[in-house]
């Protein structure tokens, strides 16, 4: 049958997305519990289940979130800014999804880096 998702589970996920597109990084499970006010081990086990249902993703054998859809929590080829903020994302298709994410801004780039090289293009007009 597998893991069972509940609403607790639900309201971690979506704290974790809240404090990635908020602070640009991805969130310890204890920075979670503490916006949830709740048990670090409640939140730590909710990401192991998360990561279970491919919800999340952790770093092997870690209670580290390496990604959740779209972000990346390590450097990829798939860089976003967007005004002030910039997040990684793990493939072309990921890196749109933030603009939707962070409405305040009005100036958003998209680039992607290859063999060291860097082109950047203004993409106001996918908001």
């Amino acid at each position: 049958m597998g893991t069972i998702i509940s609403e607790f589970d639900l309201q971690v996920r979506y704290q974790i997305y809240h404090f990635f597109v908020n602070h640009c990084v991805a969130p310890s499970y204890q920075q979670i519990a503490n916006s949830l006010n709740a048990e670090n081990e409640n939140v730590r086990v909710s990401f192991h289940k998360l990561h279970e249902r491919h919800m999340i993703f952790l770093e092997r054998n870690s209670d580290s979130i390496r990604m959740a859809n779209p972000f990346s929590a390590i450097p990829t080829k798939f860089k976003v800014i967007s005004g002030n903020k910039q997040w990684w994302a793990n493939c072309a298709w990921d890196s749109l999804v933030p603009y939707e994410l962070d409405p305040c801004t009005k100036s958003k780039e998209l680039g992607m880096q290859s063999s060291g090289l860097s082109e950047g293009r203004n993409d106001d007009h996918l908001a």
